[in-house]
């Protein structure tokens, strides 16, 4: 019983030592004129854009500011131009598990508050990293409630 308890006891201080580290996470904050920027075909200057998911229908994109180093190899660079953030909009615009919920724009902030880029899509559980100055790093999302349901229903994830 002793042992158990020593067990425990040790795994619940890695455990707090391990989430002690998270001076290097940056947040999505939820931005009605980020969605606006990207609802209006609006290609912001200064940002280098990817985008998560199958290529035809991301499930969500990101401008990330130039003078950071993007080091995700979950992600595609992409060209953004109008036309590329148009087709994405009406293809949105025609998927039914897409209509339910409209996706949200968010500023990606850095762990200082610095507004370091944007973000439009559905994934809303996301860990953004600097793991060294100048660096970001914005892992894959969790799957959205579109995606668990498209599993559930016999579709494809779009993971």
């Amino acid at each position: 019983m002793h042992s158990i308890s020593l067990a425990l006891t040790l795994c619940s201080c890695l455990l707090l030592t391990a989430c002690a580290g998270t001076g290097d996470l940056g947040r999505l904050e939820r931005d009605q004129q980020v969605a606006s920027t990207f609802e209006t075909l609006t290609v912001l200057p200064g940002h280098r854009y990817y985008a998560f998911g199958p290529e035809a229908e991301p499930d969500a994109v990101v401008a990330i500011e130039e003078s950071l180093t993007w080091s995700s190899r979950y992600w595609n660079a992409i060209e953004p131009t109008p036309r590329f953030l148009a087709d994405w909009q009406r293809q949105l615009a025609s998927n039914p598990l897409r209509q339910r919920t409209p996706p949200f724009g968010a500023v990606i902030l850095a762990p200082d508050g610095r507004r370091v880029g944007a973000w439009y899509g559905w994934p809303e559980f996301v860990v953004v990293q600097f793991p060294a100055e100048n660096q970001i790093l914005i892992y894959p999302p969790e799957p959205t409630h579109l995606q668990r349901m498209t599993i559930f229903e016999g579709g494809e994830s779009a993971q």
